[in-house]
């Protein structure tokens, strides 16, 4: 009876342990799956980040570029300014040239008055020595 009973024991036991050991494999089971889930997500989040540093490149190219773009739009507007300074300053030379010109013209103008008004003196005086001759 001892060795029946004994027996029993152990045979309840085993069944324990059998039961144990089907939880420990269900949860083995679970925690797997877990970690495929976990493995999925982590490809997902990695081919997420090589998207993300493949556009973060992108955008830091654009950015080069976008950057030369203005030095060259910056260099230019500098080269227009010097341009349009040097145009100004011709400007002013022509502007004071045609001054100069146009006091000339004014003294050629009163020279040729005078000219002209010393040609109708002396063609009075050649009247005067003309009707006195006669």
């Amino acid at each position: 009876i001892r060795i029946y009973t004994l027996s029993i024991r152990i045979y309840t036991l085993s069944i324990r342990i059998y039961t144990l050991s089907i939880r420990i494999y269900t949860l083995s089971i679970r925690i797997y799956t877990l970690s495929i889930r976990i493995y999925t997500l982590s490809i997902r989040i990695n081919t997420l980040s090589i998207r993300i540093y493949t556009l973060s490149i992108r955008i830091y190219t654009l950015s080069i570029r976008i950057y030369t773009l203005s030095i060259r739009i910056y260099t230019l507007s500098i080269r227009i300014y010097t341009l349009s300074i040097r145009i100004y300053t011709l400007s002013i030379r022509i502007n004071t040239l045609s001054i100069r010109i146009y006091t000339i013209s004014i003294k050629i103008y009163t020279i040729t008055i005078r000219i002209y008004t010393l040609s109708i003196r002396i063609y009075t005086l050649s009247i005067r020595i003309y009707t006195l001759s006669i």
